[in-house]
């Protein structure tokens, strides 16, 4: 099982893609970076279910936990950071949880080749290891949404799916959904 905690603006749209790989969903209090508090939400998957770890992935974009996170529950953590926002890279560097990067800049993990309204190639830019411990060697990634998202949603959602060891489920997560932002999803509604 994995707990993948999403501490972002971007919540919504991530949880509404993840949505149907998930078993359970429950909030939890953030700090946002500015000092006032909100909710984030944990959704917990079995994108792991050959293996009998239990998982935490933390995307951390503008906010971080505001309680301690309870790492003695996990077999594996790592944090998704967004280089943007340095407040929520230096919550991961204070709890020495391992990290991810994610964004524009050259010494990200994580970042994006090339990006149009509705497709991207996400580029892998050093070695990381799955939650399983599976070496995953830099490598390009191209991503088809059909419409417009926002890249740290992208770079979010295929580092999620390469940490899982999970990436035959990327063109499901992008390209079968309708729009969340126009669609009439209501589990999307539901959560706005």
């Amino acid at each position: 099982m994995t707990d993948i905690f999403f501490c972002a603006s971007h919540n919504r749209q991530m949880i509404s893609l993840l949505y149907p790989y998930s078993v359970s969903c429950k909030s939890f209090p953030l700090q946002n970076s500015d000092h006032s508090y909100s909710q984030g939400t944990c959704i917990s998957t079995d994108f792991l279910s050959s293996s009998n770890l239990k998982s935490a992935i933390i995307v951390l974009d503008d906010s971080y936990p505001k309680e301690p996170f309870p790492i003695e529950k996990y077999t594996s953590v790592v944090v998704l950071v967004n280089s943007a926002h340095s407040v929520c890279a230096d919550y991961a560097s204070q709890n020495n949880f391992p990290t991810i990067s994610c964004g524009f800049y050259m010494g990200d993990t994580l970042t994006l080749c090339s990006y149009q309204e509705d497709s991207a190639v996400i580029s892998l830019q050093r070695s990381v290891y799955s939650l399983v411990g599976t070496k995953i060697d830099p490598v390009d990634i191209p991503v088809f949404t059909g419409y417009p998202m926002e890249p740290f949603i992208l770079l979010a959602l295929t580092t999620i799916c390469l940490l899982c060891d999970r990436t035959d489920l990327l063109s499901n997560i992008f390209s079968s959904h309708l729009n969340p932002l126009t669609s009439s999803n209501s589990l999307y509604k539901n959560l706005l």
